[in-house]
């Protein structure tokens, strides 16, 4: 079994159990909130698409960790074995779990850029806009991901000290992030304060933003295959 069929097989596994509803309805409460009606001039109205994806690159953080763990935890504990023996490869059978989490998340993504796109398509902004906020709805997932992942229960099967690992977790980094902007660590609050500033603030934001989110992810990635290596 290849990587894409891999992921695919998970993908799937997670569309048949319908958990994906419970990551649905807060990413379409958080669009029933932020969204609204277009400024009536194109500057206004990029400030606001701008403002709107910033928020959210920040409120779905917790809605992908959690689409992301759910992925890996809809997998039964027999079907995991079975996994690794159909796959013989241990980098491919990581790397087929971790592009289905993030392939979710993007899904997630996608729906989120809908109102942007309205906005901006309504008020005539122009897309640079609202391509350069898309970038974080396509950089915060992979930082979301590493949360999702390591509170997984193959990892920590407690429901209880997953949860409270998972919201810690989140809450402390977002904390140092938002105090000291701290390298590696995950940008989780610093992408909204660059788009609230402005297109060219976020522009000039983004490589930085990219470069430690890599980093953690990397780092995040790295620890989850050590762990879940160790209790297969």
């Amino acid at each position: 079994m290849n990587v894409a069929a891999l992921s695919w097989f998970y993908i799937k596994a997670y569309g048949n159990s319908y958990r994906f509803i419970q990551p649905l309805v807060p990413t379409l409460v958080l669009l029933a909130i932020l969204s609204g009606a277009p400024p009536g001039t194109p500057g206004a109205a990029q400030a606001a698409v701008l403002e709107t994806l910033g928020y959210l690159s920040v409120f779905m953080i917790p809605v992908w960790a959690w689409a992301s763990r759910q992925v890996l935890d809809t997998e039964p504990d027999t079907h995991r074995l079975v996994s690794a023996t159909m796959v013989s490869s241990r980098p491919r059978l990581l790397t087929g779990r971790l592009l289905a989490c993030y392939a979710v998340s993007l899904v997630l993504s996608v729906i989120a850029l809908l109102p942007p796109l309205w906005m901006t398509l309504q008020s005539g902004a122009g897309m640079r806009g609202l391509l350069s906020g898309a970038v974080l709805l396509v950089v915060e997932p992979a930082v979301a991901l590493v949360f999702g992942i390591l509170t997984s229960r193959a990892l920590v099967p407690s429901t209880g000290g997953s949860t409270l690992l998972f919201l810690g977790g989140l809450l402390v980094a977002a904390l140092l992030d938002a105090r000291t902007g701290f390298w590696p660590g995950p940008p989780i609050v610093s992408g909204v304060g660059a788009a609230n500033e402005g297109l060219d603030a976020l522009l000039a934001a983004l490589p930085g933003l990219a470069s430690r989110a890599l980093a953690w992810t990397a780092i995040g990635i790295a620890v989850f295959a050590f762990l879940r290596r160790r209790r297969e």
